[in-house]
């Protein structure tokens, strides 16, 4: 199984995509920096993250992934995948979160020195209570993902053309419906392709995977959850009347999503089979349906190069390295007691600021830390 290279010149950039992934990726500092504890409003950034944010980067993912896939090849495009997924991912876990999961856990429970922590983590042993978002893969789970969905893509590619008698015109379909019902369908098509992957999941593999400190069974289901909005992504690149139509507010769709979101946490137990159905359908309905308001706003205010489209390489850099540095500057003014507030703003916008200057200064100049946090082949740097 292989794609052709496609020799001819690369689509203009899309200034507003970059964008949106850049947007989706500096919120997650906000929703991380929100770990160090925060009460109402604050937590709201936690809570809307979970219905635009991961799903709108993997989205987009999945758009810039199909282009590189058609440009390339599947050979080089799975080279190229492997290198800027694998190395930052390897890098992160060896050198980055052995120290950021001891300052998380310094943080929300009595300090213990760090030869001590990573000896007991290692052997699961730390005490009782365990506070604080504590596991091995901290945020570079989408790395993983991403890892996943970077192998499937050239056979997503020939499926697609081998099932074209009804790939194609369920494209032409959307692509003649108005705006708002393009997206209501396509959102409920991916609430119901997620539920049918969580399905084979729990029939599966939900056994035989191994239930541990290694967290396997919620990378699984997460990767499952999100893996039809990279697929989305592609069929946006390679269908541009569906993309066209795709790239908008529906109105509708929104407050379907909504009320259906608030109504059934509202009045449900949150337990059980049912529950997790539920949740699983209006989550990803509304995720879905944000999404594409969100493509759509960008698209009408973001279409020329911008700070956040020329900010690409950076966001890279921080998404890798904002966790460590949150705690480290977080740490560092703790003697300060300050309000959760100024807190929350002080340290999210040191990380950020901070971060802009060291991929700026640090990592862009040097060969060997672009290639370890940002997946750039040494090659690339030689003239």
């Amino acid at each position: 199984m292989t794609t052709t290279p496609d020799m001819r010149p690369l689509s203009p950039r899309l200034h507003h995509l970059d964008a949106l992934r850049s947007a989706a990726i500096l919120y997650g500092v906000l929703v991380h920096t929100a770990t160090l504890g925060v009460t109402w409003p604050l937590t709201l950034i936690s809570d809307i993250s979970g219905y635009f944010r991961m799903g709108t980067f993997f989205l987009v993912s999945g758009f810039f992934g199909a282009m590189v896939l058609q440009r390339f090849g599947t050979a080089a495009f799975l080279k190229k995948r492997a290198l800027a997924l694998l190395v930052p991912l390897a890098c992160g876990l060896l050198f980055l979160n052995p120290v950021t999961n001891w300052l998380v856990w310094n943080w929300h429970n009595p300090p213990l020195p760090l030869q001590d922590f990573l000896r007991q983590a290692w052997a699961g042993s730390l005490p009782f209570p365990r506070n604080g978002p504590m596991v091995w893969h901290l945020h570079l789970w989408f790395l993983i993902s991403l890892t996943f969905y970077a192998l499937m893509a050239p056979v997503a590619v020939t499926l697609a053309r081998r099932l074209g008698r009804v790939v194609v015109p369920l494209g032409d379909r959307l692509a003649q419906l108005p705006g708002w019902l393009c997206v209501m369908l396509t959102a409920v098509f991916l609430a119901l392709t997620s539920l049918g992957l969580r399905g084979f999941y729990e029939i599966a593999l939900e056994r035989i995977l191994p239930h541990d400190g290694w967290n396997i069974p919620w990378l699984v289901r997460t990767t499952f959850y999100y893996w039809p909005m990279f697929l989305t992504g592609m069929a946006v690149f390679h269908h541009p009347g569906f993309a066209a139509r795709f790239q908008a507010v529906s109105l509708p769709a929104l407050a379907l999503g909504a009320t259906a979101v608030i109504f059934t946490r509202e009045t449900m137990v949150q337990d059980g089979m049912l529950w997790e159905v539920v949740q699983l359908l209006t989550r990803a309905f509304l995720t879905v349906s944000a999404i594409a308001a969100l493509m759509a706003v960008f698209g009408r205010w973001f279409s020329q190069p911008g700070f956040l489209s020329r900010s690409a390489d950076a966001v890279y850099s921080i998404y890798i390295l904002h966790f460590l540095l949150i705690y480290l500057i977080a740490s560092a003014l703790k003697p300060f007691d300050l309000h959760e507030v100024p807190r929350f703003l002080l340290v999210a916008g040191l990380t950020i600021v901070g971060l802009f200057a060291l991929h700026r200064f640090v990592i862009k100049p040097s060969a060997l830390l672009s290639l370890m946090f940002n997946g750039k082949p040494l090659s690339s740097r030689k003239r």
